[in-house]
């Protein structure tokens, strides 16, 4: 074992957007928080696996905005994100999240892995933990399984659903990579270039059982980021089909840069970036205190203990290949997530502060985009620190209390 045994308050597990949005809180709010980061960097999805554009935001924040609200206005002050749209520069967010970490005084740990936890009767005592030195141990009050696919609830033995309801799988992978040198002018209209598409698919020189080309303007003129590999039936739980899933995505992505490069606009183009992690969309959910499904989100159900209010629609990428189910919500109609969804049944003190909440499949294609995560991590932080002041159970702090330091609900 390291000499690195160490205790917290909290312990957040994983730095994507959710995490570092509860270490934050967190910290901020008098817990001693440790976040935990397997990579070199915090932003997950949006750093690491290039996904620069956020979509489906929640209702703005009232009267405080929403964490991603802040984001973009702290990018666009310095020139890091679109004026208009959500497009923003992954390595500006990497220097942003970098500094609201530090000064909340939640400890950065990056290049270390979740190996195990050591839980009794529904209590997480502690995580294992990996890196250059050595396994060792953190012991903490409250743990917050930030992770994206569950790893903390999963290794604490919480139940989970995992797939369409039919088949064990979920939504696809894809790898994101950028092209630069684009002539943007010059570019088709979508319809003509997905109709050239169709047709080199029917002739055999596109496997990519992607329906369309998906592309994003990102912030750098001439430069756009492509969403559009699809790899399907590869789970983000499994290594050797994570190992797999890369490697089909890297051949999806040579494949889809020759086909570009025969239309206009994009003769010049350069391969300029290739994610460095495959995109997960979609793999545990957990059973938790709440279940959120597609017939509450049509009926506009409103909740007490909500945390984030929102308008997201189904956006469900085919888990068997083609196709893209989008189904906008009736209109008028918005609804909320509850803190419950946050709260891992048989868990005494873990809360989820990423995509695997308590949801349906369908709704989970709509609440799992960046900035809905950054809400769940904000509501998971600041019930931990509630929860460490309070000497209590996660599922019995106040949710008063949290909505009203949330302040993005209007809740007085």
């Amino acid at each position: 074992m390291s000499r690195l045994n160490r205790e917290f308050d909290v312990v957040v597990a994983g730095g994507g957007i959710g995490g570092v949005a509860a270490a934050i809180e967190a910290a901020s709010h008098g817990a001693r928080t440790l976040i935990v980061e397997q990579s070199g960097q915090f932003g997950g999805v949006g750093t690491n696996s290039l996904i620069t554009s956020f979509s489906q935001m929640p209702l703005p924040g009232t009267p405080e905005p929403t964490f991603v609200e802040r984001v973009l206005e702290e990018l666009r002050g310095i020139g890091a994100a679109s004026q208009v749209g959500r497009a923003f520069s992954a390595e500006h967010l990497v220097l942003l999240l970098d500094e609201w970490v530090l000064r909340s005084g939640a400890v950065p740990l990056f290049f270390t892995s979740l190996v195990d936890v050591v839980a009794e009767e529904g209590v997480v005592k502690k995580v294992v933990l990996h890196n250059k030195s050595g396994l060792f141990e953190v012991a903490a009050k409250v743990f917050v399984d930030a992770t994206g696919d569950g790893d903390l609830c999963w290794a604490a033995g919480a139940e989970f659903e995992q797939g369409d309801g039919e088949t064990p799988h979920g939504q696809p992978m894809t790898l994101a990579f950028y092209l630069s040198q684009v002539c943007e002018e010059r570019l088709l209209p979508r319809e003509e270039m997905n109709r050239l598409y169709d047709e080199a698919r029917a002739r055999g020189e596109i496997s990519n059982p992607r329906e369309n080309i998906l592309a994003f303007k990102a912030i750098e003129p001439g430069t756009l980021m492509m969403n559009t590999t699809r790899i399907i039936h590869r789970s983000g739980t499994d290594g050797d089909d994570l190992t797999q899933a890369t490697i089909e995505g890297r051949r999806q992505v040579w494949e889809m840069v020759r086909f570009l490069k025969t239309l206009p606009g994009f003769e010049q183009a350069c391969l300029q970036r290739i994610a460095n992690r495959i995109g997960v969309r979609e793999t545990r959910r957990f059973i938790c205190d709440y279940r959120l499904t597609y017939n509450a989100m049509r009926q506009g159900v409103r909740h007490e203990d909500a945390i984030m209010v929102t308008d997201a629609y189904i956006d469900i990428h085919n888990p068997h290949g083609s196709g893209t189910r989008i189904e906008p919500l009736p209109e008028g109609i918005c609804y909320d997530v509850p803190f419950r969804c946050l709260v891992p049944r048989g868990l005494q003190n873990v809360l989820i502060g990423s995509r695997c909440i308590g949801v349906s499949h369908e709704a989970f294609s709509a609440v799992r985009m960046m900035p809905h995560v950054a809400e769940y991590g904000r509501a998971a932080g600041l019930a931990a620190a509630r929860a460490v002041a309070t000497h209590s159970p996660v599922r019995d702090v106040d949710t008063k209390w949290v909505q009203r330091e949330l302040a993005t609900l209007g809740v007085q």
